[in-house]
Order: structure tokens, then sequence, then C-alpha cells
């Protein structure tokens, strides 16, 4: 990991570990607005966007969002994943 001080790199998360809800104490809070909702029947894929960057959360329920409605999900900071950003492979 040393390597990569002050050096570019890419966080990756898997949609269903942004969630609607606080699991247990690895999960993180994050406010963004809700770019685009895609409902789905019993649960919707939520598009974000953080920094310079966009998520997608998977919210769990028949719930209607709306662009620009300001959204906190919370991120499971055991399932971060980070990549080199030239090669793609995994740092952690």
């Amino acid at each position: 990991m040393s390597k990569y001080i002050d050096k570019p790199i890419v966080l990756g998360v898997r949609p269903e570990h942004i969630t609607e809800e606080s699991k247990n104490g690895s999960h993180v809070p994050l406010t963004s607005a809700v770019d685009i909702a895609e409902p789905m029947g019993s649960e919707s894929l939520v598009y974000m966007k953080a920094g310079g960057g966009n998520f997608i959360a998977k919210i769990h329920g028949e719930k209607l969002f709306h662009q620009g409605q300001p959204l906190t999900v919370y991120v499971d900071t055991g399932k971060i994943l980070l990549f080199d950003p030239e090669t793609e492979a995994v740092i952690r």
C-alpha cells in the first residue's frame, strides 16, 4: 500500500454494500442528491454522485426517489475495494 501514497487510486464498492440503513459500526454515512432512480419492485437502484465519481446504492423496499432529492446512504467500509487506475489490479 505504501507505494500508492500521494498517488491516484480507484475506490470500488458494490451497490448491495451501499444501503439506506446502517447495520453495524463498519457503515459510514454518505449524503448526496439522487441522480437517477431505477425502481425494480422490491428494491431500487439509486444512482448518485460524490466528489468526481458516481455510485449506485441498492435500497430495499418499494420507495419513490426523485432527481435532486437528498439521500443519506451507508457504505460498508469492510467491503470497499481499492484498485490501481493504470493496471486495474486490486490493491485491497
